[in-house]
């Protein structure tokens, strides 16, 4: 019994001694409880409708905005704008055409386009919607977050265990360059990552009847492809500060939860209180999760819809690349 009381106090003592370990075992708690808090302030995320509106759907959309229970967003194109019907992004679209304006929802909502439509004085119809509609609107986010662990854990992990384990300085007596001996770790996990997409997306298609047209195939490998190398260097960069292995680990479970929840991940971002949404606009992974769901459900091929999100990610890439190239320490 005595053994047992000592070892748990030693246990104990060795977060006293590593302030890392014991900030980050202090912090996760905090920082799950306070995201969560922020992110669920204002209720659940899809307690209000969505209405999607096409150019001619301005006044209904207007009026229909009115209701509290009712959150109106932008579409560029019908593509567009039944890609998030499908995906139940939204659950109604308003657009105007030649017989006036025009509530369009999904077969299982014939109740809310009758009522929408009644208050807003339009003709509303029923479309063919997926049963699998919100498992599709997953599936972009699953696809970064899958990047993002992978990352996070296939070089910024790794590279504190190697420091720790006195690995890179052993190489440094070797022929094999530190160059390319980390061009090496990021060309296998580069391509772990597009394997690992590829079952997930095969898997979606034949389970789900998840949506994968073969032009967009390319778009979606140049994105993982950016998604699994910013969250490789934003791995190095907390490398170049966390020099313990256990606190690695813990520094990356506490910065896994926000990512997940601010991302869009699992509902869209612009339903957060206060200035969560510009923030989560700025953040990679959810101009990632945007590119992916621009590309598989709402039919987007071009720059001019896939540029921004693009420059985003890249502007990241850069300056997390330039922050470990220079900060980054192979030994102690």
């Amino acid at each position: 019994m005595r053994a047992l009381w000592l070892l748990t106090l030693l246990r104990l003592r060795e977060l006293q001694r590593s302030s890392s370990a014991l900030f980050f075992h202090t912090a996760l708690p905090l920082l799950l409880v306070g995201v969560v808090g922020l992110v669920f302030l204002r209720g659940h995320p899809f307690e209000r409708k969505r209405i999607a509106v096409l150019r001619g759907g301005e006044g209904v959309a207007a009026a229909l905005a009115r209701m509290p229970e009712v959150k109106v967003r932008g579409a560029t194109t019908e593509q567009e704008a039944l890609g998030l019907l499908r995906s139940r992004e939204v659950v109604g679209v308003v657009r105007g055409g030649p017989e006036g304006v025009e509530v369009i929802v999904g077969e299982r909502d014939e109740l809310l386009g009758r009522g929408m439509a009644a208050a807003a004085g339009a003709r509303w119809r029923a479309v063919a919607a997926p049963t699998e509609g919100f498992v599709h609107f997953l599936v972009p986010g699953l696809l970064m977050f899958s990047a993002l662990v992978s990352g996070f854990f296939g070089i910024g992990y790794p590279m504190v265990r190697y420091r720790q384990g006195l690995f890179l300085k052993k190489l440094a007596t070797t022929p094999l360059g530190r160059g390319t001996f980390l061009a090496s770790q990021v060309l296998a996990r580069t391509a772990l990552a597009l394997g690992q997409a590829a079952l997930m997306l095969g898997v979606a298609r034949a389970a789900f009847g998840f949506p994968l047209p073969w032009g967009a195939l390319g778009w979606v490998t140049l994105v993982v492809t950016l998604a699994i190398l910013v969250f490789m260097a934003l791995g190095l960069v907390l490398a170049c500060f966390v020099r313990d292995e256990a606190a690695m680990v813990d520094a990356i479970n506490v910065l896994m939860m926000p990512f997940a929840l601010l991302s869009e991940v699992f509902f869209p971002a612009d339903e957060l209180p206060g200035p969560l949404p510009a923030l989560a606009g700025l953040l990679p992974s959810t101009q990632l999760v945007r590119l992916l769901r621009a590309i598989l459900l709402q039919g987007a091929r071009d720059l001019e819809a896939l540029g921004p999100g693009l420059l985003v990610v890249l502007a990241w890439l850069l300056l997390c690349a330039a922050v470990s190239l220079s900060a980054f320490r192979w030994t102690d």
